[in-house]
């Protein structure tokens, strides 16, 4: 028999989880004989009030697939953030106004998209155990920047920060290529992948998913400055 329950705590944890993850406060469940027992393959989700008519979406309350994102599937989200910021703050600008210093010390654009690329690239590149796209695609001869292949941007001194002049079509372009690249790459894995030690000398350990994450992280974090920079440029 189905009967309708309000979301509370007295509810067991997987209908909680499953009733959270639908966004609704009432659901319809199936109940062992005795009561005590909700049967999770059998949650139906309804969004009308209690006794209402049960118009909701069946799933697994276990899995939650239906509504659920993987692990993986919320990394390359974050991941998929960091072109669409860059593309957006190197938008209608030519590469003397990407390579200008918004203020007196500060990073330009064009430094910024290039390093944030740069960094994911290598990254990436190093837990997937393959040639950087810098270099195994042609970038690095694209750009034509007076470094070597291997330069990733830190501890540049001020003239080297000025010194990364490319087109808006080049910073995106490059940064689309290693996106894909990482995008591939996370699709590939599996949670118990993610959750692989990779690097055992740090504290604590660090995972896989852990080191994928503050990639993303430190990609989100240049992309804004990024952003931030092309207001003050913009107010000029």
């Amino acid at each position: 028999m189905f009967f309708d329950l309000e979301f509370t705590r007295d509810m067991p944890g997987h209908a909680r989880r499953a009733a959270r993850m639908s966004g609704v406060r009432t659901i319809r469940a199936r109940i062992s004989g005795d009561g005590t027992d909700l049967r999770a393959d059998q949650v139906r989700f309804s969004e009308g009030k209690a006794h209402g008519k049960d118009q909701g979406t069946r799933m697994d309350a276990h899995s939650g697939r239906e509504d659920r994102m993987t692990p993986g599937e919320v990394l390359i989200n974050a991941f998929s953030k960091i072109p669409t910021i860059i593309a957006a703050a190197v938008d209608g600008l030519d590469s003397r106004q990407l390579a200008t210093r918004p203020v007196p010390g500060a990073n330009t654009i064009a430094w910024l998209a290039w390093h944030t690329a740069r960094g994911q690239d290598a990254w990436v590149s190093d837990l997937d155990g393959l040639e950087q796209v810098w270099t195994s695609d042609g970038w690095y001869a694209r750009f034509g920047l007076p470094f070597g292949p291997s330069e990733m941007g830190w501890g540049m001194d001020p003239d080297d920060v000025t010194g990364v002049v490319a087109t808006a079509e080049l910073l995106t372009g490059y940064l689309d290529a290693v996106s894909s690249r990482t995008r591939a790459y996370i699709q590939g894995l599996s949670e118990l992948e993610l959750d692989e030690v990779v690097d055992a000398g740090r504290t604590p350990p660090a995972t896989r998913g852990g080191q994928l994450v503050s990639i993303a992280n430190d990609g989100v974090q240049h992309a804004g400055q990024a952003a931030y920079a092309r207001g003050i440029l913009d107010e000029r």
